[in-house]
């Protein structure tokens, strides 16, 4: 597996872990699944032995130093996720933006910050006390409808896209 293409974004360890310790987890659950009868364990990203093994198979690199795997530390739990390798590469393909292969690079660090990031969220959401579950939804939905956003942003791009798209 190619761990760089020819534009200047390249295959990030955390990714590859990430993504390793995942399959080793979903494979995990599904043998429980059928050979025990049993749910299994939750995915735990500071699971070393697993990580190591799956990026290993998945590609040649080093696992970071993990978070020692407490899921009530709020800011520790970030270490496990730490995406600001791939943040940094984003930053340095924008830097020139006439490059060649800016927009490709670019797709490819967004698909791996997005898995990256969603392993977090879903992580962090699967823990959270009762009191931090509402106000996570409470704030969410508030900024939802908020008049600049996620809501009135589809809007306007859609408005947008429909008045560029009508123009002869």
């Amino acid at each position: 597996m190619s761990q760089k293409g020819s534009g200047a974004a390249k295959l990030h360890d955390i990714f590859v872990q990430t993504i390793g310790a995942l399959r080793t987890y979903a494979n995990g659950v599904g043998q429980d699944m059928i050979i025990r009868k049993s749910a299994g364990t939750w995915f735990v990203p500071g699971d070393l032995e697993a990580v190591q093994t799956s990026a290993k198979a998945v590609a040649d690199c080093t696992p970071v130093d993990y978070w020692p795997g407490d899921p009530l530390d709020i800011k520790g739990i970030a270490h496990a996720f730490d995406r600001s390798e791939i943040n940094a590469n984003y930053m340095d393909i924008h830097k020139d933006m006439g490059s060649s292969g800016t927009t490709g690079s670019a797709g490819v660090l967004k698909q791996q910050l997005d898995y990256v990031s969603s392993a977090e969220r879903a992580y962090r959401l699967r823990h959270l006390t009762p009191v931090r579950c509402m106000m996570h939804h409470t704030v969410r939905r508030t900024g939802h409808a908020h008049e600049q956003g996620v809501f009135a942003t589809v809007l306007d791009d859609v408005v947008d896209n429909l008045k560029v798209s009508s123009r002869t």
